[in-house]
């Protein structure tokens, strides 16, 4: 695997196949399209594989420190992915986690950012970074891949969009020549509920498990879910993060992140015992957009022609699991 941050707009090369997004669905399909012999290229918007299995790490005083604010935990429904996730297992990068009876659950070892990295090292595929598709453009008998300034970045003779559905309708919307609506118009009718993180550093273990109690215990309160990671035998949980809830973060969602952090924090202190509520030195906000599907698909992947499929976790819901099925059922259809 190779990875490289576009910065030329010389002519690319002509890959097998293009993927577009780098988390669960997209790196599974790049890998079992790389198996088969072809020559792809994942293009990522961001710095980091992975999509919303993402950490944050600390800097300056918060050095060491890290923060897994987007999914943090996820389900393991059946025997196909159960295979998948031992072996990120066995290759250190994922744990199983207790859960309730007959549930089976994941995590990452450590960060969730490194969830995939075996998968991304033994790919045999290429990463593109900090490239933001924004239009698809057929040449030749190939798929010619634009950025928002309608610069080449890449061109594939099939492509996979495995991002969040409101994003692949954007784009294919500007496509040319232009894609008839009927067929994606079923991703329009896919839904999803946004989602604030706040990111904290350095609260005591017993805070913790208070706003834990707390968050369980209410309802229809702001938060959803709190985690931490706590250093080895320390008193302290080295960092901190709460999930907003829907509701909330559906009201704010157009807030500024420090807009966001400010609201956070402050139902938090009214949530903590007077003397605890002095604000850490890390207090920072994320917004996920597309946090968690409500509405899926109801089918693996959708194809719009023979040499473009969408995919991703709206398709089948059930979170990790279901953007690896997606991923998957994604590079069957282009192998068909």
């Amino acid at each position: 695997m190779s990875t490289h941050a576009i910065t030329d707009t010389q002519p690319r090369p002509i890959d097998d196949v293009a993927v577009v997004g780098a988390g669960v669905c997209g790196l599974t399909a790049a890998a079992q399209l790389g198996a088969a012999g072809l020559r792809v290229r994942v293009f990522d918007k961001s710095g980091a594989i992975g999509g919303r299995l993402a950490t944050r790490r600390g800097r300056e005083a918060t050095a060491g420190l890290f923060w897994n604010h987007g999914t943090n935990r996820f389900t393991v429904p059946d025997e196909a992915f159960a295979a998948f996730v031992g072996e990120l297992v066995t290759a250190g990068s994922a744990r199983w986690e207790s859960g309730a009876s007959g549930v089976r659950r994941a995590t990452a070892a450590a960060e969730m950012r490194d969830l995939l990295r075996p998968l991304a090292e033994r790919g045999s595929f290429d990463i593109e970074y900090r490239a933001q598709i924004a239009q698809l453009v057929r040449v030749d008998g190939h798929w010619r891949l634009l950025d928002g300034a309608g610069t080449t970045v890449g061109a594939a003779r099939r492509v996979a969009l495995a991002l969040p559905a409101p994003q692949i309708v954007a784009i294919l919307q500007r496509s040319s020549p232009a894609v008839a609506r009927e067929r994606y118009s079923d991703l329009e009718s896919c839904g999803y509920t946004p989602c604030w993180a706040l990111l904290l550093a350095s609260l005591p273990t017993t805070r913790i498990e208070r706003l834990q109690a707390i968050v369980a215990a209410e309802s229809n309160g702001p938060f959803s879910a709190v985690y931490s990671q706590e250093p080895q035998g320390s008193q302290q949980a080295g960092a901190v993060v709460l999930h907003a809830s829907a509701e909330f973060s559906s009201m704010h969602l157009e807030r500024s992140k420090d807009e966001a952090a400010d609201l956070l924090f402050d139902a938090l202190r009214r949530r903590l015992p007077d003397g605890e509520g002095a604000r850490p030195a890390a207090c920072s906000a994320h917004r996920w957009r597309f946090a968690q599907v409500t509405v899926p698909l109801g089918r693996a992947s959708l194809a719009v022609d023979g040499s473009l499929v969408c995919c991703g976790d709206w398709c089948l819901g059930d979170g990790v699991a279901g953007a690896w099925h997606s991923g998957v059922a994604a590079a069957k259809t282009l192998l068909s």
